[in-house]
């Protein structure tokens, strides 16, 4: 008995396992819902079933999706285009009505960017004056725009961020002089801008406007050198120096210059090449803000830094700089997206995206998408 006890444990272990091994023999495949049909029986079945589909089917279609020539875009085609591609590249027929939703939604995706685009650059078509009867007098025209933009040369003066080849010019010189004027993109010449160049000359002095508010909100911050002490008299900061950067030059781009396609998507660009100069911190703060310039556009295509060499007493004192006087110069080249103009004949965006009066508009990061 005591032995009995002692392997009491296995013993119903292997009455257990017997009892399963008698169950799992009455079962027969009848009971699997599958009469009269092995495992192996059915595993033919299927594959000869599923196999014709596979190769009547599903492989032709993939075979169709390996030759095309990039992926089906029935964004904007017919409800033909969509069965094209139900009936081609997709899996099964039944993709049909989710795939209906989802291309609608991506069509009101893109007519809400596209308006939300046109929207950012209307203010650049606006209307420069008022017409007479439909006809702009020439001289009047070219009058206006004088005075115009020879008031934005001389906010951009008063602000400090512009660097004049000579000083405290008078409004007369501003408004004729094309060695001023040129300095931030500025046209002089009345001949060429009445000679079928007015809307650019507009279009760029108000993207040179949008340039010159950025720069004259955008402040840099110099601090005291702490290799410098007092001692140092000139040398040292006392307190940290607010600084902004100085316009040295502009210049446009003629059209069709930057070598790659442009389709109506990527906007009209206007492209231009800015030179700033400054202590770093102003460079890098003017920038920031030109870059953060979203109506329109701005994007930066490239920039370099030069380092602007001073000598004094005929010895190189670059090494001992104070902070205000490291002046270096930043070279920046941008491309201004004009989508008012490319989305004109859009059916799709609505007549009041392109309203907009002549107002510089907010460029600051909160106002990008």
């Amino acid at each position: 008995m005591e032995v009995i006890k002692l392997y009491l444990f296995w013993i119903i272990c292997a009455l257990v396992l017997l009892l399963q091994l008698v169950v799992m023999s009455m079962i027969s495949p009848e009971a699997a819902g599958q009469p009269g049909l092995s495992a192996q029986a059915a595993k033919q079945q299927a594959e000869r079933a599923y196999g014709s589909q596979i190769k009547g089917d599903l492989l032709p279609r993939a075979q169709r999706t390996r030759e095309m020539q990039g992926p089906p875009n029935p964004i904007e085609r017919s409800v033909e285009r969509i069965q094209e591609v139900l009936d081609s590249y997709t899996v099964t027929n039944t993709w049909g009505d989710e795939l209906s939703r989802a291309i609608e939604q991506h069509r009101q995706q893109l007519v809400n960017i596209k308006t939300d685009l046109v929207e950012r650059c209307a203010w650049l078509q606006a209307p420069f004056m008022e017409t007479r009867g439909g006809r702009v007098d020439a001289v009047e025209w070219y009058g206006h725009y004088k005075d115009t933009s020879a008031a934005i040369l001389r906010r951009a003066i008063d602000g400090g961020i512009v660097l004049l080849p000579e000083a405290s010019p008078s409004d007369e010189a501003l408004a004729e002089s094309e060695r001023l004027r040129s300095v931030i993109g500025l046209y002089t010449d009345p001949t060429a801008l009445l000679e079928g160049r007015r809307d650019q000359a507009v279009l760029h002095m108000r993207l040179t406007r949008t340039v010159v508010e950025a720069l004259l909100d955008a402040e840099g911050v110099v601090l005291a050198n702490p290799l410098l002490s007092s001692e140092h008299g000139d040398w040292s900061l006392s307190e940290p120096q607010r600084v902004r950067s100085r316009i040295v030059s502009w210049q446009w781009e003629e059209a069709g210059r930057g070598g790659e396609q442009v389709t109506p998507e990527h906007g009209r660009p206007h492209r231009f090449t800015l030179t700033l100069e400054g202590p770093p911190a102003a460079l890098l703060a003017g920038a920031a803000a030109i870059d953060a310039i979203s109506r329109p556009p701005f994007v930066r295509l490239g920039s370099d830094w030069q380092r602007q060499r001073r000598h004094s007493g005929g010895s190189d004192e670059r090494h001992v700089s104070r902070a205000l006087d490291e002046q270096m110069r930043l070279r920046l080249r941008y491309v201004a997206l004009d989508f008012a103009e490319s989305f004109r004949n859009d059916p799709s965006i609505p007549a009041s995206a392109f309203e907009a009066s002549d107002v510089v508009p907010s460029g600051s990061p909160e106002d990008a998408p």
